[in-house]
């Protein structure tokens, strides 16, 4: 077959899906979802502050952040709610990402709280990154994990 055959044959056959079965080449590609019923929202997390690359003078610096499709309470170390947790802040330290398990660090690395913001104090000059995750009540993360992270550059002496 030439060209040009090959080419007016894939054209006759991309006509005669359409027609048969209403294919478009693209309503096949989307993903299957769950019925709405049952499908949760996947929950959202950003660092509103500080910016990502941010130059910051020594001294307190608050980390803020957007939560969405998910519920922060106080139900810290309590059995497992799908939707419900609460957030994880941690100062210059890798995130714990593993699946399903509890965060284990060194003690006060993290903080635990359903607070919109922290404060780390005294922070001294020098590159530093702030993370922030997702938890379930248990500790656990997510089983595909929720986190966000910014570095910034801190310059001065600390107040």
């Amino acid at each position: 077959m030439s060209g040009i055959s090959c080419f007016r044959v894939a054209i006759l056959l991309l006509a005669a899906c359409a027609a048969l079965s209403g294919c478009t080449g693209t309503q096949n590609q989307a993903p299957v979802q769950a019925p709405a019923e049952t499908a949760q929202p996947v929950p959202g997390l950003a660092i509103t502050a500080p910016a990502d690359g941010a130059v910051l003078p020594a001294g307190n610096i608050t980390v803020s952040v957007a939560v969405s499709n998910f519920r922060l309470v106080p139900a810290y170390g309590q059995p497992y709610v799908a939707g419900e947790g609460h957030l994880h802040y941690f100062m210059d330290l890798p995130v714990p990402v593993t699946d399903q398990r509890v965060a284990v660090t060194p003690p006060g690395s993290f903080v635990p709280t359903t607070d919109t913001s922290h404060t780390f104090v005294n922070v001294p000059a020098g590159v530093h990154n702030f993370s922030v995750e997702l938890a379930n009540n248990d500790h656990s993360p997510f089983p595909y994990p929720i986190f966000r992270t910014v570095t910034v550059r801190v310059t001065g002496q600390v107040p």
